[in-house]
């Protein structure tokens, strides 16, 4: 699951568990549970960084992992 998040990232588009899941067809929680399994590939940031909802929590790939 982790590679196929990854593959995601690789535009710099910061995406939500919902985004992510609706891109793979997969659960929300299986994305959720991947996500947080993998803090050294993934990390989150609010969603006002990113022009978006304050509330939201954002994901991307860890700078210098190289995936993507």
């Amino acid at each position: 699951m982790q590679q196929r998040i990854a593959g995601l990232f690789g535009d710099g588009v910061w995406r939500t568990t919902a985004e992510i899941s609706l891109r793979l067809r997969v659960r929300k929680q299986a994305v959720t549970d991947a996500l947080k399994a993998s803090p050294g590939l993934f990390r989150w940031e609010p969603g006002g960084l990113h022009g978006r909802k304050h509330n939201a929590v954002l994901w991307q790939l860890v700078e210098d992992t190289g995936l993507g």
